[in-house]
């Protein structure tokens, strides 16, 4: 093996599993949502009180197109990226996670926010209340983000020779 070549690592299941595959499933199939049935899609990422009007807004289309965008490219990081650099470059790993873990920040405060808005913040804080559509939203959200903060800890990820 060439010394100057990273250590192998072994990073467990759970995060392949997530972040190779379920996250980029999702992640594409929210940017077709969100490019391609906007209205249907603004009713299942908002909260049930919010009134969603017969089509979107142009700031609305706008917003979503961009969302769109950026779903595609977490789809991208995720499918791609990931399984490009491989287990052996752990450095980029933690530079990716770390950025969608800010992505998730954003998202988490984007959904408290409509939450709050609207007068159920409630919802977005108990998950007895959640609908299926806040389970895939905001639960695959918060999972997500704990599992990122899991893997920048290093929980469960071994580097060795």
């Amino acid at each position: 093996m060439d010394p100057k070549s990273p250590p192998s690592t072994h990073i467990p299941l759970i995060y392949t599993t997530f972040l190779l595959w379920l996250e980029p499933i999702a992640a594409f199939s929210g940017a077709i949502h969100a490019l391609f049935t906007p209205q249907p899609f603004l009713a299942i990422i908002t909260p049930a009180v919010t009134d969603i009007s017969a089509s979107p807004t142009a700031v609305e289309s706008l917003l979503l197109a961009q969302l769109g965008s950026m779903y595609l490219y977490f789809a991208f990081i995720g499918a791609v990226l990931l399984r490009y650099v491989g287990s052996r470059r752990l450095d980029i790993w933690r530079l990716v996670i770390c950025g969608q873990m800010l992505g998730d920040i954003g998202h988490l405060y984007g959904l408290w926010l409509v939450a709050r808005l609207m007068g159920a913040e409630s919802v977005f804080w108990n998950p007895i209340e959640w609908r299926s559509e806040d389970v895939m939203n905001i639960g695959l959200t918060w999972f997500g983000f704990l599992l990122r903060i899991a893997f920048l800890m290093g929980v469960g990820v071994k580097s060795g020779r």
